[in-house]
C-alpha cells in the first residue's frame, strides 16, 4: 500500500525556506506548485514571480515536490507544457509528478479541451519519465466536460477536488468519469486556506507520486491509518495556534478557515480505525 500523507499545493504565494521548514515541522510532508494557470495574465505572472523559488526552498528542505499545468481549450498542449517547464527552472528536473488540471471553459464561447488536448498533455508529460494524474471535480467532470469515459484516462490517476474538509479518500460517495476509488491518487479536501500568510489548498495525498522512482514507502493499511489518527488527534502541531488544528476547518463569507478542535475531531479520529480509506 501506498504512502499517503498531508500535501499543500499552492500557487501565487511566495513561500519561503524558513515557511516549508515551519510547514514540515507541523505535518506537512509534500509540496505541489501551479506551474500554467488558465490564461491569465496577471495570474500567470504571479506564478513565474514564485514558483521556481518555491519549488527550490521547498527541495532544499526535503519535501517531495511536483507540479501542475492544465489543459486549455485556445492553446496547443505544446506550448503548455513548454511554459510549465521555463517556469518550473531548474526544478523541472526534480518534480517526478505533473498533474493536469482539467476544469477550463472558455468564459465566452464555453469552449472545452477536446480529447486530443488532454491525452496529447498526458504524453508529453510522460515522454519525460513523469508520473501524472488529471486533476478535476465532479461539478467540472460531470456537469460541464460531458462526463467523458475515455478509457486511456484509466492509466493514470486522478487527483480530486472534493471539499468536504476531511482528509481521507471516499470518491464513492460522488464518483464520475470512468474512475473508480481506487484510481484516486489524492484529494483536494479543501480550498484556498491561509497558514501563516501564505494561500494553500489542502491534500490527502499518494507520497510516492512525488518521491524518485526507488524511493517508495510502503505503509500497511493499519500503519496508514494509525499515522492519520495521530495526526487527527494532536494538539502540539500548531501550538500558536492554542489548540486549533490545520485539518479542521469551518467557512466565512471569504475564505476556508481553521477551527477549534474538540470532541467531534476525536469522534473522527476513532471512527477512523474502522474505516478503510482507500479501496
Amino acid at each position: 500500500m501506498s504512502d499517503w500523507g498531508f500535501v499543500l499545493d499552492a500557487s501565487s504565494s511566495r513561500v519561503t525556506r524558513e515557511d516549508f521548514r515551519r510547514l514540515k515541522e507541523m505535518g506537512v510532508r509534500g509540496f505541489i506548485q501551479c506551474l500554467q494557470t488558465g490564461g491569465f495574465s496577471s495570474s500567470q505572472t504571479d506564478v513565474q514571480r514564485v514558483a521556481a523559488a518555491n519549488l527550490t526552498d521547498a527541495l532544499s528542505e526535503g519535501l517531495p515536490c511536483g507540479g501542475y499545468l492544465n489543459s486549455q481549450p485556445w492553446r496547443a498542449p505544446e506550448i503548455i507544457h513548454a511554459s510549465a517547464r521555463s517556469v518550473a527552472g531548474d526544478t523541472w528536473s526534480h518534480l517526478p509528478f505533473i498533474a493536469n488540471d482539467v476544469e477550463i471553459r472558455d468564459a465566452d464561447t464555453g469552449a472545452v479541451p477536446s480529447e486530443y488536448q488532454v491525452l496529447r498533455t498526458r504524453d508529453l508529460i510522460k515522454a519525460e519519465g513523469k508520473r501524472t494524474a488529471i486533476y478535476s471535480a465532479r461539478w467540472y467532470w460531470a456537469g460541464v466536460f460531458g462526463n467523458p469515459q475515455w478509457p486511456w484516462l484509466l492509466e493514470d490517476g486522478l487527483w480530486n477536488a472534493f471539499y468536504d474538509q476531511d482528509p481521507d479518500i471516499d470518491f464513492r460517495n460522488a464518483p464520475y468519469g470512468p474512475w473508480s476509488q481506487g484510481h484516486v491518487i489524492g484529494e483536494q479536501y479543501a480550498g484556498t486556506t491561509n497558514l501563516g500568510g501564505d494561500l494553500f489548498d489542502l491534500n490527502f495525498f499518494d507520497l510516492d507520486l512525488l518521491r524518485p522512482a526507488g524511493e517508495e514507502d510502503d505503509m500497511t493499511p493499519d500503519q496508514l491509518k494509525q499515522a492519520m489518527k495521530e495526526l487527527l488527534t494532536d494538539r502540539t502541531a500548531f501550538p500558536e495556534l492554542n489548540g486549533e488544528s490545520v485539518i479542521s476547518f469551518h467557512q466565512n463569507s471569504d475564505n476556508f478557515i481553521l477551527r477549534t478542535v474538540g470532541s467531534a475531531l476525536d469522534k473522527a479520529a476513532e471512527e477512523l480505525k474502522a474505516v478503510p480509506l482507500t479501496g
